[in-house]
């Protein structure tokens, strides 16, 4: 559950950080990994970040609250309802690392895809055992949606929100969204860019002031258009509320999705305090880890990873950038990957 101040943490705990940032050449997202319980570190490598190639869109994902859901870790969880079925697992229980889906699958446009996560999320959580109050649940889905005018293909930077509410005992989940618009009518502001961007969690809680928000976004509005500056700023952001606040993990997930005319997002795992390893060749090396990658008719389960890794999903390459194996006699490795083992719900 996320930290809040009047529900402390006897369930899993989740006071994550999600910095989204939408602007009209390209989308980022970059969240931290950690999951506590009871003020102590759980997994600190938790998975929170999805992408997910919809028949019209390309979106990435991430989430604060609840990091189980219907017993299930919530990313595995918004997976598995984007891809429509259970998911296919291993025999020690892990999500199978690739997956296709065979001739009987459908690609569903993104509004749909949405709608299917919000109204699953409502009847997750109200029928989740944990105490009302920290059943709280947000999500975020930022991207491109395209559609065919003509002979031609346009598209529009996207950015929707999934936030749960508790009114009269009943828990509902509410979705929001940028004006269709707005990277024409707002896409300036006083001849400065006007930046759409969301912090999860939000409402914010008393950790983590509001203040905050306003002053990442006034150093970000200068630097808006350097991609790689703009994910330099928002991962120190993270790392610097990591520093005062021992729930949000220092280690961040970094996703860019430039226009779709590009045809190829990037994920890059930063490490800060949490370095995977993986064996390979009778030997143990440094890796990295990729998120949840969905399309019409393959998914990808977090991994572990060693090398450039390439994953097709539909008409986009991913590229997951994890070290590269070290030269030597024999054979050369190129790169290696397995699934990530998820540590199961806490009692």
């Amino acid at each position: 559950m996320p930290h809040t101040p009047d529900v402390r943490s006897q369930h899993e705990a989740l006071v994550t950080l999600v910095l989204t940032l939408v602007t009209t050449r390209y989308v980022m997202q970059v969240a931290d990994r950690l999951v506590t319980t009871e003020g102590k570190t759980f997994d600190p490598a938790s998975n929170k970040s999805l992408i997910y190639v919809a028949k019209n869109a390309i979106v990435t994902i991430g989430y604060s609250g609840l990091a189980y859901l219907d017993g299930i870790p919530t990313d595995e969880w918004i997976a598995q309802t984007l891809w429509g079925n259970e998911l296919p697992r291993r025999d020690d229980g892990r999500a199978a690392g690739h997956v296709l889906g065979g001739a009987g699958r459908q690609s569903i446009d993104i509004g749909r895809a949405i709608e299917r996560v919000r109204s699953g999320s409502e009847d997750a959580l109200r029928k989740d055992r944990t105490p009302l109050k920290a059943r709280f649940l947000q999500i975020v889905l930022a991207g491109w949606q395209w559609r065919r005018m003509g002979s031609r293909t346009v598209w529009r930077p996207i950015l929707y929100a999934i936030s749960s509410e508790q009114q009269n005992g009943q828990i509902r989940c509410d979705m929001d969204s940028l004006p269709r618009y707005w990277h024409y009518e707002r896409a300036l502001r006083d001849g400065k860019p006007c930046l759409p961007f969301r912090m999860l969690p939000v409402p914010l809680t008393t950790d983590i002031p509001d203040t905050h928000t306003s002053e990442l976004i006034t150093r970000l509005e200068p630097v808006a258009h350097q991609p790689d500056t703009s994910r330099q700023t928002l991962v120190k952001e993270i790392q610097m509320r990591a520093a005062s606040v021992p729930t949000i993990g220092k280690d961040c997930m970094c996703i860019y999705v430039p226009s779709p005319s590009v045809s190829v997002v990037d994920a890059d795992y930063i490490s800060a305090e949490w370095e995977p390893r993986i064996s390979a060749q009778g030997e143990i090396y440094s890796a990295s880890y990729s998120p949840w990658i969905i399309g019409p008719a393959s998914l990808h389960a977090p991994s572990i990873i060693l090398g450039m890794q390439k994953v097709q999903i539909g008409p986009f390459v991913v590229r997951l950038r994890g070290p590269s194996p070290p030269e030597g006699p024999g054979p050369r490795l190129t790169g290696v990957s397995t699934s990530q083992a998820r540590p199961p719900k806490p009692r």
